[in-house]
């Protein structure tokens, strides 16, 4: 149960911090909708899958870990910012890399 309040509050974290950032920068609430089925699609699994990593890898692995999902998750939403809004490949993946790694900062910093 424990794991399930942390999946979860890292999520409401991240949809919060990242689509508060994205609504500042761009002033519209679709990009915002579209952030949010991002990070529907890509969080859970990514934290989950970091968690399983470093359990099985062990500790010394959480950064590496974290690194190497951080970098597919910043791909796959790239893509989806690209499909939904279209943006060009280049502002999609500065999007994504942008509001991952406010929100994935923002994580490290409270956890």
């Amino acid at each position: 149960m424990g794991a399930l309040l942390a999946l979860g509050g890292a999520f409401l974290l991240t949809v919060v911090l990242e689509g508060g950032a994205l609504l500042l920068a761009v002033r519209r609430w679709r990009p915002v909708y579209v952030s949010f089925l991002c990070n529907l699609l890509t969080n859970p699994a990514a934290n989950a899958l970091v968690a399983g990593l470093t359990l099985w890898l062990g500790v010394g692995a959480y950064y590496p870990s974290l690194l190497a999902v951080e970098l597919a998750v910043v791909w796959m939403e790239a893509a989806v910012y690209r499909l939904l809004l279209g943006l060009s490949w280049r502002r999609a993946g500065l999007w994504s890399l942008g509001l991952n790694a406010f929100s994935c900062l923002a994580g490290l910093v409270i956890w």
